[in-house]
């Protein structure tokens, strides 16, 4: 149905931050329009908190 993927410790090029980044987040084509994405990201967002990481 869907993947979220997080990669943490991702360095970022531009500015040399150091933060998780959301590295993938994939739904299948006939889940579509269903929610299925936003739950998706709400569930990583949710991880993050989790482990007291507030930015992405």
């Amino acid at each position: 149905m869907g993947v979220v993927e997080i990669e943490f410790d991702k360095k970022c090029p531009i500015n040399n931050i150091v933060a998780p980044e959301l590295n993938k987040l994939y739904i299948l084509e006939w889940f579509c329009g269903k929610g299925i994405g936003y739950n998706l990201l709400a569930e990583a967002k949710n991880i993050l908190k989790l482990k007291g990481i507030n930015k992405m």
